[in-house]
């Protein structure tokens, strides 16, 4: 089954964009720097991706995981999207021309490298090992699910009951606006 389109448009900008690019380029700038500190055991991508601009690359990475994933919290397999996103890094990576086997392998591991920063740094997505050979991903239940409707209705007519509440507020002027109408129209009546 394919990836629904369901997630953000590349093009629209969001507050959840916005919210997770900060968190995904403090990752990624700390795993750079930890992986140039390795020296020769440093990650294989690295070669690659420490061209890479922190705040396009993360930008990235969220638009595409977030326009990709499907719907209800079902996993999606990571290689219907990390050959896509990593395809894209390695032609934006200016490095030299590699053979298509190469491009392909690198391709995944990019794209796998950088769907799980964006699950570590920003707990969106959850990535798991399920037997394939890259596994799969979907979006974490744990910081994306939403209160059932009936739970956000009776929260939100909770809220509304409260006093000092906007609603209140507003009712309650409101309130009082009639009621001074009502006894200005009674004042002109008597004269």
């Amino acid at each position: 089954m394919p990836a629904a389109n369901v997630g953000i448009p590349l093009s629209s900008p969001s507050l959840l964009r916005a919210a997770l690019v900060p968190r995904f380029v403090e990752h990624f700038s700390n795993w750079l720097s930890e992986q140039k500190a390795l020296g020769s055991e440093a990650h294989e991508a690295l070669f690659y991706i420490e061209k890479f601009d922190p705040q396009s690359t993360a930008t990235d990475t969220v638009n595409f995981t977030m326009g990709w994933f499907r719907p209800d919290f079902r996993p999606t397999p990571i290689a219907e999207l990390a050959d896509f996103l990593g395809g894209f890094s390695l032609a934006l990576s200016e490095r030299p021309p590699i053979a298509d086997g190469e491009f392909q392998r690198l391709s995944r591991l990019l794209g796998l490298l950088l769907m799980t920063m964006l699950a570590e740094s920003t707990g969106i997505i959850t990535v798991t090992q399920d037997g394939t050979e890259c596994g799969s991903f979907a979006l974490n239940p744990e910081t994306t699910s939403r209160a059932p409707v009936e739970q956000r209705q009776a929260r939100r007519l909770r809220d509304d009951t409260e006093e000092g509440s906007p609603r209140t507020e507003r009712m309650l002027r409101a309130l009082r606006d009639m009621r001074d109408l009502r006894e200005r129209r009674q004042l002109r009546a008597a004269w």
